[in-house]
């Protein structure tokens, strides 16, 4: 059990720092989209390289809710390891 439960915590810490990761991506993919978007305006890019943005940072937004998922996933999975709650 004490195996598990190191385990199980292991896992959420690994899930915590992926997370931050992600949203640290997530907000950067925003930025630039941003940015491309000021640029399409000012009409010194276009419409296809401004696309190509606004996909990367859906991607990127996808990637940070995927991994908050399995940061919830992993902290179900913790609490179950130590006993206190959602029973299997």
């Amino acid at each position: 059990a004490l195996q598990d439960a190191n385990s199980a915590l292991a896992r959420f810490g690994s899930a915590r720092k992926q997370l931050v990761v992600a949203r640290q991506a997530e907000a950067s993919a925003t930025r630039s989209a941003g940015l491309m978007q000021q640029r399409r305006d000012a009409g010194a890019t276009s419409s296809i390289d401004l696309l190509d943005v606004q996909r990367q940072q859906l991607s990127a937004q996808d990637a940070a809710a995927q991994a908050q998922v399995q940061l919830l996933v992993n902290y179900v999975a913790l609490q179950k390891s130590l006993g206190l709650g959602w029973s299997a």
